[in-house]
């Protein structure tokens, strides 16, 4: 049986009451320009603090056993703009909400060509975005082996001649992640730095 559904049965069976929901709101002072107009969940998902999003029935996206987001469409990469699978997970990325980026980029991850430049760069932006929830959790073993796993995967990714993939200037974007890393782990205990944080900021006049 898929364990998301006996996540769901065991949840919903057995529910918990989190009396803290008003203060699931994201506290971190990111700011970034918005690509789409999907509104953001009421709190940033935080693992063992919060309701899990979709299988607690006080998630912010509760889905009862049994149902299923709808599939996400197919976008190739050089029309990543017409995504807006992609398009939320940049935006969730960007303020905080790296469960939900996580989520929303993920469903584009299942229905793009396996392999490809562009399943590789989105597994190895979901990894980003974990290692950023890792920081938050103040998990230092967390921030090096999700840094590591997703180095590996963009380097697999195909870059073309001008440097950005997917409306990313891919290699300037890394250079920025592995700065932040290190002020990560120079922190003690870590912690994030919103000052220095490697917003993703896409190319949209090359569209």
């Amino acid at each position: 049986m898929d364990l998301r559904v006996i996540s769901k049965w065991y949840i919903t069976t057995f529910p918990l009451t989190f009396s803290f929901m008003p203060e699931h709101v994201n506290q971190l002072t990111l700011s970034a320009q918005r690509y789409c107009d999907v509104p953001f969940a009421p709190y940033r998902f935080v693992p063992g603090r919060h309701p899990h999003p979709t299988a607690h029935p006080e998630g912010h996206s509760y889905l009862p056993p049994g149902e299923s987001e709808p599939p996400v469409p197919f976008v190739p990469p050089e029309r990543w703009w017409e995504s807006e699978a992609y398009l939320e997970g940049v935006d969730c990325y960007n303020h905080g909400f790296w469960w939900e980026a996580h989520e929303a980029w993920e469903g584009l991850w299942h229905v793009v060509p396996n392999p490809s430049s562009q399943r590789s760069f989105l597994q190895g932006a979901i990894q980003v975005s974990a290692l950023h929830l890792q920081a938050f959790l103040g998990k230092r073993n967390g921030i090096i082996r999700l840094h590591d796993s997703s180095r590996r995967h963009f380097a697999n990714v195909d870059v073309p001649d001008d440097g950005a993939f997917m409306g990313v200037a891919l290699v300037d974007w890394l250079t920025e992640v592995d700065r932040y890393v290190e002020l990560l782990l120079g922190n003690d205990p870590v912690r994030h730095e919103p000052g220095q944080f490697p917003y993703l900021v896409l190319q949209t006049d090359g569209r």
